[in-house]
C-alpha cells in the first residue's frame, strides 16, 4: 500500500532520480540543440489522446522547439508531428532515459484522468527538476493546485500547448516551477519520504516496541 500523508498517496520514482554531468554532456552531444519538449511513457491511446494534438500545436506556434520522445510506442506519435521536429528513442536503459529527460526544457506529461502521485513517468520529470505541464481530472488531489506542476484541465489541448509556450519563453518560470515540483517530491513522494512515512506509522512503532 502507497503512504499517505495529509491526503497525500503516492510512489516513488522507479527511475533514478540523480544524473551526473557527464551523463547529461553525452544527451545533448547526442541530441543536438534545443528547446526539447519530452514526453515519457508507454503511449497507449489514452494517454496520446492529448498529448499528440498539444505537440502539433506547440510545433505550430513556435518553429523552434523539438520533442523528446522517450520510451516504448514513441516512433509511432512521433510520426504524426512535423517531419524532423521529434526524437523518438523506443525503449532504453533506466539510466538513458533519466540522462536525456534531464535536459529537457519541460516535460508534457498529459492524463485523461488527471495527474496523480500514481503516475511514474510525471514522479520521474518531478524528482530530476524537470518543469512539467499536465492536466488535472478526477483523480486529481489538492497539492497538485499548489504550484508545483503547470496544470490545464484533461481534454483541453489548447490550454496544454499554451502552457508549453508560456514556459518555453519564461526561464525564470521554467526554473521556479522545476524548483517547487522537485520539492514537492523530495517532500511527499521520495523514497526516504515514503520510508520515513512508513516507520512513523502506529504499526512500525508495534513492532518495534513488542
Amino acid at each position: 500500500m502507497a503512504p499517505k500523508r495529509n491526503g497525500r498517496c503516492g510512489s516513488p520514482s522507479n527511475l533514478p532520480v540523480t544524473v551526473s554531468p557527464s551523463e547529461q554532456a553525452f544527451a545533448r552531444s547526442e541530441l543536438g540543440p534545443g528547446p526539447w519538449i519530452a514526453h515519457f511513457g508507454t503511449y497507449a491511446p489514452g494517454l496520446t489522446r492529448d498529448l499528440v494534438p498539444a505537440l502539433v500545436e506547440v510545433a505550430r506556434r513556435n518553429l523552434a522547439v523539438r520533442f523528446l520522445l522517450l520510451g516504448r510506442g514513441s516512433e509511432r506519435v512521433a510520426s504524426a508531428l512535423p517531419p524532423g521536429r521529434a526524437t523518438a528513442t523506443g525503449e532504453l536503459s533506466a539510466e538513458a532515459v533519466v540522462a536525456r529527460l534531464s535536459i529537457a526544457e519541460l516535460a508534457l506529461q498529459p492524463f485523461p484522468d488527471g495527474v496523480s502521485a500514481r503516475r511514474g513517468s510525471a514522479m520521474a520529470a518531478l524528482a530530476l527538476g524537470v518543469p512539467v505541464v499536465t492536466t488535472e481530472g478526477h483523480l486529481t488531489d489538492p497539492v497538485w493546485r499548489e504550484g508545483a506542476v503547470a496544470l490545464a484541465p484533461a481534454g483541453d489541448t489548447a490550454r496544454l500547448a499554451g502552457l508549453c509556450l508560456d514556459l518555453l519563453g519564461d526561464p525564470e518560470r521554467r526554473v521556479h516551477l522545476g524548483t517547487k515540483g522537485a520539492r514537492l517530491y523530495a517532500e511527499s513522494f521520495s523514497l526516504e519520504h515514503t520510508v520515513e512515512t512508513l516507520l512513523s506509522s502506529p504499526g512500525a512503532r508495534l513492532v518495534a516496541t513488542s
